[in-house]
C-alpha cells in the first residue's frame, strides 16, 4: 500500500481551513463490494488519529475491471471543523474531490434516516394494516351479497310456487264453476280397455268434451263395444294407422275445459 498527502493536522487551534491527510490504498483484485469492504478496514486500521477523533472518507481511483483497485482515504481532524465542506487533494498528481461531513452531521444523518425509516415501518404497518381491514370488509360484503341472493333465490322460489297454487286453484274453480270431473276420462279410458279386440294395437287415445277416438293400426275395429259404434277415418292418419271415433253414450258426461290425449305404447 502507498502513502500520499499533507501531515496529520497538528493543532486544533490553527487557523484557515481544516487540514486534509490523504493516503492511497491499494487492493488486490476482487469483487467490488469486497474491495469497498478491505478499502474501508484498512483505512480505520491505518488512520492517523484515533478515529474517535477523525474523520474519514474513501473514494475509488479507478474503475472496476477485475483487476485490483486503488482508493483514497481522506482524514480531517473532527475538532477542527463543525460543518460540511470540499476537500481538494493531490493524489498521484492529480486533484481529487471529497465532501468530508463532520462525525456530528453524520449522527445525525443517521438519526433523521432512522426517523425517516421508523416512519416509513409505521406507514407500511399502517397500510398493511388498512389493506387487511379492506380484505376483511370486501371478504364481509361479499358474504352478505351471497346472502342476499341467497334469501332473494328463495323468496323468488316461494313467489313462483305461490303463482303456481294460484294457478292451480284457478283452473279447479273454474273446473268446479263448469261441473266438470276427471270421471268421464277415466270412465271412457276404463271402456276402451275393457272392449278392446284381442287383435288390437291401439297407438293413441284421445278425449276432448266427451268426444272419444283412437289411433289403432289396421282397417278392423280395435273396439269392440256394440253399446257405442266406432267410425273410423275415410283415410289412414299415417301409413296403416286410421282414426277410430266412438259415438257418444247416453248420459252424455260432462266435459273438461281441455283436450286429453293418451299414447298407448
Amino acid at each position: 500500500m502507498a502513502d500520499a498527502g499533507q501531515s496529520p493536522p497538528t493543532s486544533v487551534n490553527d487557523a484557515g481551513p481544516p487540514k486534509v491527510f490523504t493516503r492511497v490504498i491499494a487492493i488486490p483484485p476482487g469483487p467490488p463490494w469486497r474491495q469497498s469492504k478491505m478499502a474501508d478496514l484498512e483505512a480505520r486500521q491505518s488512520a492517523p488519529l484515533p478515529l474517535s477523533e477523525v474523520a474519514y472518507r474513501l473514494k475509488r481511483l479507478n474503475a472496476w475491471d477485475g483487476g485490483a483497485a486503488r482508493f483514497a482515504a481522506f482524514y480531517v481532524r473532527s475538532a477542527t471543523f463543525t460543518e460540511s465542506f470540499i476537500a481538494e487533494a493531490q493524489v498521484d498528481g492529480e486533484a481529487v474531490k471529497m465532501r468530508m461531513a463532520h462525525p456530528a452531521e453524520e449522527r445525525r444523518r443517521t438519526a433523521r434516516l432512522g426517523t425517516l425509516a421508523l416512519a416509513s415501518s409505521v406507514v407500511i404497518i399502517l397500510l398493511a394494516a388498512g389493506l387487511t381491514m379492506a380484505t376483511a370488509q370486501r371478504a364481509r360484503l361479499s358474504e352478505t351479497l351471497d346472502t342476499a341472493e341467497r334469501q332473494a333465490s328463495s323468496r323468488l322460489r316461494q313467489a313462483q310456487a305461490i303463482q303456481r297454487r294460484t294457478r292451480e286453484a284457478a283452473l279447479l274453480e273454474t273446473a268446479s264453476a263448469q261441473d266438470t270431473t276427471i270421471d268421464a276420462v277415466i270412465a271412457d279410458i276404463n271402456w276402451v280397455g275393457a272392449n278392446r279386440a284381442p287383435d288390437a294395437r291401439i297407438q293413441a287415445f284421445h278425449w276432448q268434451a266427451g268426444a272419444l277416438a283412437v289411433e289403432a293400426q289396421g282397417q278392423n275395429p280395435p273396439i269392440e263395444g256394440a253399446d257405442r259404434p266406432l267410425l273410423r277415418s275415410a283415410k289412414p292418419i299415417r301409413p296403416g294407422v286410421w282414426a277410430w271415433a266412438a259415438a257418444q253414450p247416453e248420459p252424455i258426461h260432462p266435459a273438461l275445459p281441455g283436450p286429453v290425449t293418451s299414447r298407448f305404447r
